[in-house]
């Protein structure tokens, strides 16, 4: 083990939780998250193109393939939760996964993860695409439940993820749901920054691929973690 790391985790776990001590985890882990965020898009980035494929020439083939792609998100999608989770606690570095290694380890949850979030995904937003299609006159109200479905789902993920990821499967929507509620504004908040970024990579999406390719995925990802785990049910 190495001092650095001891210093760096001393030096995170006795910080108070504000913004300083927010940038203080990204510069000092910010290769780190900038290399589990590179392995992320290697699962994330072929079904993401795919589905804009679609979007742009309406062609439903690729929205097959864009789902079929989305299978090995879920894997990818966990370590990511673990990952930045540990990240944002000041974890030593040899604590951190392996991303392929770990991913290997929980495909089962990963992939029933994928599943679920797939026909989640499929079942709140197709409506809304279907809505702008034909110009309806309840698309306003399509896109506000749409909305509402996707921060709920956004504020959740990051608890249900936890507790696939420490093998707590049995009731953890229940549990997911009674984390967030104890987390009140920190989790709100969470499940705001989560979908303004899903928000982002749907309206401006060549925006969102190059931040993306610099790590916001992941800085996403550890920020969310870093304010939920000032809750008292962490």
């Amino acid at each position: 083990m190495k001092d650095n790391d001891k210093e760096y985790s001393f030096y995170h776990c006795t910080q108070g939780k504000s913004f300083l001590g927010w940038w203080d985890i990204l510069t000092d882990y910010c290769w780190e998250l900038f290399k589990y965020n590179l392995w992320y898009l290697l699962f994330t980035l072929p079904s993401f193109l795919c589905m804009l494929m679609f979007l742009f020439f309406n062609a439903y083939l690729f929205l097959i393939v864009a789902l079929l792609l989305f299978v090995p998100v879920g894997p990818a999608m966990l370590v990511l939760y673990e990952a930045t989770a540990k990240i944002a606690a000041g974890e030593l570095r040899t604590a951190l996964p392996h991303f392929f290694s770990t991913c290997k380890k929980h495909y089962r949850h990963g992939f029933a993860f994928s599943i679920v979030l797939g026909i989640i995904g499929l079942v709140t937003m197709y409506p809304v695409y279907f809505s702008l299609i034909i110009n309806s006159a309840m698309k306003i109200v399509i896109m506000i439940c749409a909305g509402i479905t996707m921060l709920l789902l956004c504020i959740l993920l990051p608890y249900i993820a936890r507790f696939l990821m420490s093998g707590e499967c049995k009731g953890v929507l229940k549990k997911a749901v009674i984390r967030a509620l104890i987390g009140g504004k920190a989790s709100f908040f969470a499940g705001l920054l989560q979908a303004t970024w899903f928000f982002i990579c749907i309206v401006y999406p060549y925006v969102a691929f190059f931040a993306a390719l610099l790590g916001m995925p992941a800085v996403i990802r550890m920020t969310t973690s870093y304010i939920t785990s000032q809750t008292k049910g962490e």
